[in-house]
């Protein structure tokens, strides 16, 4: 008698365990169609406001962590093996993108600076000394090109070579396609050059990338190559770095440019062609 009365209990117990949970979750789905509802038709509302900054605060926690596990914007994303520009990075795609590291997306975009005939052609329409042809190929380029930012397409995202982008119809193209063409250049001219890699101010801003030009060795030699820079494209201040190798000079569509943060070198191209890694 005592075992068949604690089996009744026990089954009262899971039916009322199961009862509350059922209850519970339809509980919650209401509660979920009501903050919806909120969401839709009372965003400004007393009731709505603290409901919508506690949503974003989850939001941005959950954003953080996941840029925490890729490394930040330090590390680009890499879908079945195919390399995918610096985008905006939303919560759902962090789930299942792991992450590609800067320098083989550098690598990636050395690939594409490989000079043909169309940058030949490019760089012979300017006269001078090699910087000279160097700024009158940028000041061409900046007057020709139409900037169009890459939307991810699935694994058909990849990095546009020099000469395609030099021989369409239309010169067209986000940062990268803009920095393997400058790299290309360079290579032509025989001027070194490097990778740079910025990130965003925020961690769903796009990140970035250009090209910088080794112009001189010394600051004696880059103040007055400086000076001619900053009047060939009319900047009161020209952004350059200087390391132990010399004055670097960024070549960019941004410029000038309060909108990344920083930049981090990732890869060198010299003159013969050679690459070497920071």
């Amino acid at each position: 008698m005592h075992v068949a009365r604690f089996s009744s209990l026990s089954m009262r117990v899971k039916v009322l365990a199961r009862t509350f949970m059922s209850r519970s979750f339809r509980m919650a789905r209401w509660l979920f169609i009501l903050i919806l509802i909120i969401l839709l038709y009372q965003r400004t509302s007393p009731i709505a406001v603290p409901i919508l900054e506690a949503m974003d605060q989850v939001i941005d926690e959950l954003v953080d962590e996941a840029m925490k596990r890729i490394n930040g914007f330090d590390t680009f994303p890499l879908i079945d093996n195919q390399s995918v520009r610096p985008r905006a990075i939303d919560e759902e795609s962090l789930r299942f993108v792991p992450p590609l590291n800067r320098l083989s997306y550098a690598k990636e975009l050395a690939k594409c600076a490989e000079p043909g005939p169309n940058v030949h052609a490019l760089v012979e329409a300017t006269n001078g000394r090699p910087v000279d042809r160097l700024v009158e190929s940028y000041r061409l380029l900046r007057t020709t090109w139409t900037y169009r930012r890459d939307d991810l397409d699935g694994v058909s995202e990849t990095f546009q070579r020099a000469e395609d982008s030099l021989g369409a119809l239309e010169r067209e193209g986000d940062c990268e396609d803009l920095s393997a063409v400058m790299l290309s250049v360079c290579r032509v001219l025989k001027i070194p050059a490097r990778i740079v890699i910025c990130k965003g101010k925020t961690p769903l801003e796009a990140g970035h990338a250009y090209a910088e030009a080794l112009i001189a060795s010394d600051h004696e030699r880059a103040s007055a190559m400086l000076e001619y820079l900053s009047t060939a494209w009319g900047l009161a201040r020209l952004p350059y770095r200087e390391d132990s190798q010399g004055i670097w000079v960024r070549f960019d569509f941004e410029i000038p440019s309060t909108h990344y943060d920083g930049g981090i070198v990732a890869y060198y191209i010299w003159p013969d062609g050679s690459t070497t890694e920071p």
